[in-house]
């Protein structure tokens, strides 16, 4: 081998070698480095966890000796467990809370109160047909009244709601129909009532389906399945 082709060899052999060491370098640093990230984390998690401790600590021991303190806590809880209740009782009395009133004044045979769960808009399409819904509602109770025709209780027999689609559906056929606001439609339920009534002495049970909508805010009650209206 001559001088020029082991001058060449030497090169590449320490070119290679120089490679190899920055490689090594640069994995050294690289594990350094996560080494001391992953200290630096622990450093951090160990001062939050101290802090939280010492400020566990600093609440015990106020809450021990101060009284104001105590009492300031204790109607802060109350107003907490009171804000949570108020919250369960709206949500849970959305649509069935409405059902429930409508059914209620249904039994009393209370025209006025019944109508009170009918949209605006819907009542107004009636009376453009001058149909007064309360007047025949009226009508239609004293006349069950005179013929010894009661209402004794009812019961919410049965709830399905309607999914997204369908409440689609059904908002737009309020738009079109009653002139409600498509838009102003977010949920629907449709539920089934069962009344027991006295029939001049015949016990008996009718069911009623009606469908709870949610416009504008407010659930309101049609006196139908609107389902099968789409």
């Amino acid at each position: 081998m001559s001088k020029e082709e082991n001058t060449t060899v030497e090169v590449e052999t320490n070119e290679k070698v120089v490679e190899e060491t920055v490689k090594e370098e640069k994995t050294v640093d690289a594990s350094n480095q996560q080494i001391i990230n992953t200290e630096a984390a622990k450093a951090k998690a160990n001062m939050v966890a101290t802090k939280a401790k010492a400020g566990i600590g600093n609440f015990t021991e106020k809450f021990k000796t101060d009284k104001k303190f105590q009492t300031n806590v204790i109607i802060g809880v109350v107003v907490a467990i009171i804000v949570i209740l108020l919250l369960a009782i709206y949500l849970m009395g959305g649509s069935k809370g409405a059902v429930k009133g409508y059914a209620k004044a249904y039994i009393k045979m209370d025209a006025k109160k019944v109508v009170e769960y009918y949209n605006e808009d819907y009542l107004a399409y009636y009376d453009d047909l001058n149909f007064e819904v309360e007047d025949t509602l009226d009508d239609i109770f004293d006349e069950l009244k005179d013929n010894d025709y009661e209402y004794i209780s009812y019961e919410i027999n049965d709830s399905e709601k309607i999914d997204k689609d369908d409440v689609e559906d059904i908002a737009e056929y309020l738009d079109d129909t009653y002139d409600i606001r498509e838009k102003d439609v977010k949920a629907a339920v449709l539920y089934t009532i069962k009344y027991k009534v006295d029939d001049d002495g015949d016990k008996d049970t009718l069911k009623e389906d009606v469908t709870a909508v949610k416009i504008d805010g407010k659930w309101y009650i049609f006196p139908s399945d609107l389902t099968d209206s789409i």
